[in-house]
């Protein structure tokens, strides 16, 4: 068995996954290979994969890879198709199966990128395709350090503080990126979900410790050639962290809509948020985080 470290949680996997951070201490989730009860629902990702068999347990059938049963916020069990490769394997299970495992555990996990500041957190949020981890490359090439990368682990406490768990200590980075940034493609490896992408591994500079959350930014292309930073009203900051949500799919399957929209709601009035909207240009990225950097300083 292996022992990792990843959203706060320590994982004892069956599965080697040498792109998580190794841990010592009692595991609070276990992922081993098994016999899981096949299930109707098939996908080739994780849209229409899902199929509930109970309260606080998914299955999801993902076509030529895995069979992967989510139970209770506390094990995986993988039973994966003969010809499925780790690779593959693994790049749904530390991506959408833990997700799901943070929505049962209570966290919020949203679709962000993370960087740390004055030993506080801050977020870039949007579609995918928008710039956030180019952003984040940006800021950590100026000694800024790597929070996470695509899911951010956000936890709310009782006494209306939220943080943010380390994820994965790399980046992954698209073709035009690599280039503005001038590293070498040959030395990286090429991404399985996106194959415009490149993993870009980011041990050296990465944050290991839970992190206050100070700010978020919603990034957003127009079609103007200027920079602009707005304030989204308090209604339309809870429906941003909504629609920013990593694996929303899973809420509705886990009869968890009013808790996310409480969530949603709580975090709305514990961080600043402002909407980022910039030029399709990555040679204005110089631009950018001078413009963010006079905004949270």
């Amino acid at each position: 068995m292996f022992l990792y470290r990843v959203h706060g949680l320590n994982i004892s996997s069956e599965l080697e996954c040498p792109s998580l951070e190794k841990a010592t201490g009692k595991e609070d989730l276990f992922i081993r290979f098994g016999k899981v009860q096949h299930t109707s629902s098939v996908g080739k990702d994780f849209h229409g994969a899902f199929t509930a068999l109970g309260k606080n347990t998914l299955c999801a059938n993902i076509k030529g890879i895995a069979h992967y049963l989510v139970k209770e916020g506390r094990e995986i069990i993988i039973e994966r198709y003969p010809d499925a490769d780790d690779d593959h394997v693994r790049l749904f299970l530390l991506g959408t199966m833990l997700g799901i495992i943070l929505h049962m555990r209570g966290f919020l996990p949203l679709h962000a990128c993370g960087i740390v500041h004055k030993g506080k957190a801050i977020l870039f949020m949007g579609d995918s395709g928008v710039g956030k981890s180019t952003l984040t490359e940006a800021f950590r090439r100026k000694g800024y350090q790597l929070l996470s990368d695509d899911v951010c682990c956000v936890r709310i406490g009782d006494d209306n503080r939220a943080s943010i768990f380390p994820s994965i200590p790399g980046i992954s980075l698209s073709l035009d990126s690599m280039d503005y940034f001038q590293l070498p493609k040959s030395e990286f490896k090429r991404g399985l979900h996106f194959k415009s992408k490149y993993v870009y591994p980011r041990n050296d500079s990465f944050s290991d410790k839970e992190v206050p959350l100070k700010q978020a930014y919603i990034l957003k292309i127009h079609e103007s050639d200027k920079i602009i930073l707005k304030n989204p009203n308090k209604l339309e900051k809870a429906a941003l962290l909504r629609e920013e949500t990593y694996r929303k799919l899973a809420i509705k399957k886990l009869g968890r809509f009013n808790y996310h929209l409480n969530q949603c709601v709580r975090l709305s009035k514990m961080m600043e948020m402002k909407v980022l909207h910039r030029p399709d240009e990555i040679l204005r990225l110089p631009e950018i985080v001078t413009a963010l950097e006079k905004d949270f300083q």
